[in-house]
């Protein structure tokens, strides 16, 4: 917990992480009022709404990952990738297409939770696609524990936000505190994510990068081979996973 704060308040832009906030709260907002609109029409009308809901939640994810992203501070030179950037977009877009349609089923309540949980996998596949479409010029080490915390805080709050507003007697009570848990998913999945990510720079003389890769070599990775393939091609990002 004292890592995703640190992160945030000592490696990010704190008026672009309000911003980012800002869109998170009325993307949520505007996702989860479409979705109850579906509840209560049927067939077409019914897609209709969900493939709406659809739209407004992966391009407001999407965009608050982004915005959060820029507001990040790294230690290294970074790029975009505009294919995995876009490619992001369409995973967020189209697994909600998936993820409504199934809350939408009427022939059981576990549907609404379900697909509600799809959602939070949706949202994750967007957020790490997009953080493979962000090179740095350096390693990036992944801390296992923080990718799985990452994953389920969407999974969970997603799955109980779509099941409170799935029913056609929505309150306003209700609603708020499914758009309160919805948000608190996609910033739990994003700063648990950007928590879990140490950067090392590779920009410098050979002797620099030299005792980054003898320090790495050290440390408790699953595959120690990445290091024979890390040494001759420095210049590109390379990606370590640790326990």
């Amino acid at each position: 917990m004292m890592t995703v704060m640190s992160c945030i308040t000592n490696e990010h832009n704190l008026l672009l992480v309000s911003v980012a906030a800002l869109v998170c709260l009325f993307g949520s907002a505007i996702t989860l009022r479409l979705l109850n609109r579906a509840v209560s029409a049927s067939g077409g009308q019914r897609f209709g709404w969900q493939f709406l809901a659809a739209v407004a939640g992966g391009g407001g994810v999407w965009t608050t990952h982004f915005v959060a992203v820029l507001a990040y501070e790294p230690s290294a030179p970074v790029s975009f990738d505009p294919v995995l950037t876009l490619l992001s977009l369409v995973i967020a877009m189209g697994g909600l297409v998936a993820s409504f349609s199934v809350s939408g089923i009427r022939a059981n309540r576990m549907f609404a939770p379900l697909g509600g949980a799809v959602v939070g996998l949706s949202y994750s596949a967007m957020h790490y696609t997009g953080m493979f479409a962000y090179s740095v010029m350096g390693l990036v080490e992944w801390q296992l524990g923080y990718v799985v915390a990452s994953i389920l805080l969407p999974v969970l709050c997603s799955a109980v936000a779509v099941a409170l507003v799935s029913r056609p007697d929505l309150r306003a009570q209700r609603f708020w505190m499914a758009v309160t848990l919805f948000v608190m998913g996609i910033v739990g999945l994003h700063f648990t994510g950007m928590g879990d990510c140490q950067e090392f720079c590779a920009v410098g003389h050979d002797d620099e990068k030299e005792r980054i890769i003898t320090w790495l070599s050290r440390k408790n990775f699953w595959t120690s081979s990445w290091l024979d393939v890390i040494h001759p091609r420095f210049s590109a990002r390379t990606v370590c996973w640790t326990i």
